[in-house]
């Protein structure tokens, strides 16, 4: 079907062309949405699955401080 020659003499062809038109406009735009939101999603449960992972060598980084803050307390007090 060629640009130039839509069936617009009639009505009822011009609306369902339209209404057409609008169905694949609001499915594109539905899609694009989704997949962004998706996207979006994915990327900040990568960031959340990166700030867990930091959290627990943290976690191991903060008991060595506690071990070695228990060991200067103990040399500087003399009880080692």
């Amino acid at each position: 079907m060629d640009i130039k020659s839509l069936p617009i003499d009639n009505m009822y062809k011009f609306i369902s062309v339209f209404c057409i038109a609008l169905l694949l406009a609001s499915t594109y735009s539905t899609l694009s949405i989704q997949r962004a939101y998706s996207d979006r999603i994915f990327s900040l449960y990568e960031k959340a699955i990166e700030l867990d992972s930091k959290k627990e060598e943290m976690k191991a980084k903060n008991k060595q401080l506690s071990i070695y803050d228990k060991e200067m307390r103990g040399y500087y007090l003399g009880t080692i």
